[in-house]
């Protein structure tokens, strides 16, 4: 998906910003938190809202804060089993249309390696947000009291994982 794609995509063009800034508000109806849960790769995406705040910065650079807020469905990595979890991720981004053009008196405590360069003059504020959001995403979700076992030789044992209830019925006679 490119950026334009996604469920959450707000383009800002950065000549429709006016010297007092911009708001922009995220918000993901059902069927964008379906396209956005099958972007991410999890079960479900079943909230996000978000708040964007876009301001001039420098000559021709933007400076982007918001928040980003989901309420999300993962799998356990030890039983499969769903997950919910809420991601609130916070940011600030730095832009402009050629980032090693900014004069050094502009760039006060800001690296110039975290200025991102603006795309055609544009950002798309929704997909940025996006980015925050899976950065927030739990890389191993579990369960409460979910637990993997291990066996000696380091391998996860027979009763533990999705499996271990198949274990059970085969010693079972089923």
């Amino acid at each position: 998906m490119s950026g334009s794609d996604l469920p959450l995509s707000r383009i800002v063009r950065r000549v429709d910003v006016p010297d007092e800034g911009l708001a922009v508000d995220l918000e993901a109806d059902a069927s964008a938190g379906a396209a956005l849960a099958a972007h991410l790769g999890i079960p479900a995406v079943e909230r996000v809202s978000g708040r964007v705040e876009i301001n001039p910065w420098g000559r021709n650079g933007l400076v982007v804060t918001g928040w980003v807020e989901a309420a999300v469905v993962q799998r356990c990595v030890v039983t499969f089993e769903p997950v919910h979890n809420v991601v609130r991720e916070s940011f600030e981004e730095y832009f402009a249309p050629d980032p090693a053009a900014v004069p050094d008196q502009e760039l006060g405590a800001i690296e110039r390696a975290d200025i991102e360069a603006l795309d055609n003059q544009r950002i798309d504020v929704g997909a940025l947000a996006v980015e925050y959001l899976v950065l927030g995403l739990d890389p191993y979700p579990r369960r409460e009291g979910a637990e993997l076992t291990v066996t000696e030789g380091g391998q996860p044992g027979p009763e533990s994982g999705p499996f271990a209830a198949l274990a059970g019925l085969r010693g079972s006679g089923r």
